[in-house]
């Protein structure tokens, strides 16, 4: 396995999120669990890979379309209200399938 072609596939951002990462805080994963074929192989920061876990891709994005609905802290609630804090749900699509 070649980490730096993996961590070039996306000029050094998440496959799933598109924040910028280092070589030395990526994470390989798996897009769909049990391929280590190079396709498969995205390199995404450590948000992600917590998240996922090793779901696969579809699960994974179920898993973030219902991120939007969780109870939300005061603090927040009181930024949303001042127009410092907005939610956006998820769109379903991961930044590999934009880029």
């Amino acid at each position: 396995m070649n980490i730096e072609k993996i961590y070039e596939k996306y000029d050094g951002l998440c496959a799933y999120c598109g924040q910028r990462i280092t070589i030395n805080n990526m994470q390989v994963d798996q897009m769909m669990p049990e391929s280590m074929e190079f396709d498969n192989l995205m390199p995404c920061c450590n948000t992600c890979k917590d998240y996922k876990r090793n779901d696969n891709i579809e699960e994974f994005r179920e898993t973030l379309k219902g991120f939007h609905k969780l109870v939300i802290s005061y603090n927040q609630g009181i930024a949303m209200n001042y127009g410092m804090f907005k939610i956006h749900p998820f769109n379903g699509k991961f930044f590999f399938e934009r880029y």
